[in-house]
């Protein structure tokens, strides 16, 4: 009787398992582990990048060449050409914030490396509650003694994204400023360059670490420098975005606590108008990150806790803010007789420059509404005589300009060169005076003139020829 292979085989013998197992999917690139996480040195993005380049032994600029801009897909990066990312490159620091660049920078690393925590190395989490204006520093900054303690202790050299936020110019660890320029070259960086390297000058390769002592800073860059490492060490806990509702609770908290209520009052301590403060406090735009950490600052609050919101608000004021409360709580009676002799001196004087109404309050010491509500006539003739100047100015400034383009344009055309916008705007020493109407059109009007040369020189000498051919002919 025929007998089953597992009943033939001796019963010593395992078994095999010859089944497929289930393979787990492999990731492009490595799946490099993020550094500082739940600290308040975690890493930024521009550091993971220049990591995982060396790690797979590139370049920045070739690793984003041929695996991350193909899976980014956008226009500014994707036509595979080294020029244009090397111009992405230099404004790469967005990546780092909470916005459409930094969500689709995270979406396309964390497809590559198979990572889920690339969006704590960026301000992801403040999407809806905080601007995108004013939130990240434009160029490279770092702490000398941060990375020679790092290389002593043979740890891996990166950048913190604390360093990349703006308002943060201390470095907490060793009480010192970050510095901002190579001392060597003395060449300021941006965050990511073709050749990035943490730690090191991407203009002329040196070593920027260097052993130094402690140096005074002031109590504001320190309390700063604390409370946003404290958001971004809890950045991992918050498992959904902010939301803007938070803050708006807690300003309003701040508001009430502080000064009962009164928005003018509050928006004069601060040196902030009012109707921005109204917008704010209606949510009509999220506040930047400068405003609140000068709140969290003058109130001694933590910006997380200001951030989350749903918590009470116990505000510290300073005895700055109490003193110029005080102050501007004393009213001042308005000297009617003196500032209607002062109008009418402005008026009679057409010697000098023309002083505008803003000038003339802050000169007399009264708001300008103030002044236009008791003296409306004489106040319209100031304002109309300053308009008149400003336009004269203007149209000084326009023709002085044009005459300028005209110059340049033409020491262009002697050389043999062709006068662009880039060229000449070089030439001029300002690169953005073409962003004028005006400028553009002088330029413009000396090309065509040119052309009209060209044609006219071409047309007489084929004329030339002609004649030239039928003399021949006869």
């Amino acid at each position: 009787m025929a007998q089953s292979i597992e009943e033939a085989l001796p019963p010593s013998l395992p078994l095999w398992d010859l089944s497929i197992p289930d393979i787990p999917p492999r990731s492009r690139l490595y799946n490099l582990t993020p550094l500082g996480l739940n600290s308040s040195l975690v890493e930024s993005l521009t550091s993971y990048v220049c990591r995982l380049a060396y790690e797979h032994h590139l370049e920045v600029g070739t690793l984003i060449q041929y695996s991350i801009a193909p899976v980014l897909g956008k226009r500014y990066i994707t036509d595979d050409k080294s020029r244009s990312i090397s111009s992405f490159l230099r404004y790469a620091s967005p990546i780092n914030g909470n916005s459409i660049m930094a969500s689709d920078w995270v979406g396309a690393l964390e497809s590559l490396t198979l990572r889920a925590d690339l969006a704590f190395l960026t301000l992801l989490v403040g999407a809806n509650a905080l601007s995108q204006r004013d939130l990240l520093q434009p160029v490279r900054q770092w702490c000398p003694q941060c990375y020679n303690a790092w290389r002593s202790q043979d740890a891996i050299i990166y950048e913190p994204l604390l360093w990349s936020i703006n308002g943060i110019t201390i470095c907490s660890e060793h009480c010192q400023p970050l510095e901002r320029c190579c001392p060597y070259c003395s060449s300021s960086l941006p965050w990511l360059t073709w050749c990035s390297c943490p730690g090191c000058c991407s203009s002329c390769g040196r070593w920027l670490g260097k052993d130094g002592g402690h140096s005074q800073i002031e109590e504001k860059d320190k309390y700063i420098a604390e409370t946003v490492g404290g958001f971004l060490a809890h950045i991992p806990q918050l498992s959904l975005l902010i939301p803007r509702e938070g803050i708006i609770q807690s300003l309003r908290d701040l508001i009430a606590a502080t000064s009962e209520g009164n928005m003018a009052a509050f928006s004069r301590n601060l040196g902030l108008p009012k109707t921005t403060l109204w917008e704010l406090v209606q949510g009509y735009f999220p506040p930047s990150l400068p405003f609140l950490l000068q709140l969290c600052y003058q109130f001694r609050l933590s910006l997380l806790q200001f951030l989350i919101g749903g918590g009470h608000i116990a505000p510290s004021e300073s005895p700055l803010s109490q003193e110029q409360t005080r102050k501007r709580n004393v009213r001042r009676p308005f000297e009617r007789e003196k500032v209607q002799q002062a109008l009418e001196d402005i008026l009679d004087d057409w010697q000098n420059v023309p002083l505008s109404m803003r000038e003339v309050a802050r000169r007399l010491g009264y708001p300008v509404r103030t002044i236009e509500t008791r003296f409306p006539i004489p106040c319209r003739e100031v304002s109309r005589r300053y308009a008149e100047y400003r336009k004269q100015q203007g149209q000084l400034r326009k023709a002085h300009l044009r005459q300028r383009i005209r110059g340049a344009a033409y020491i262009a055309l002697t050389q043999g060169l062709n006068p662009t916008y880039q060229r000449v705007g070089s030439m001029l020493g300002e690169p953005g005076c073409f962003r004028e109407y005006e400028a553009r059109c002088a330029l413009l009007d000396i090309r065509r003139q040119q052309d009209k040369e060209v044609a006219l020189v071409d047309v007489v000498g084929s004329g030339g020829n002609t004649n030239h051919a039928n003399n021949l002919a006869d």
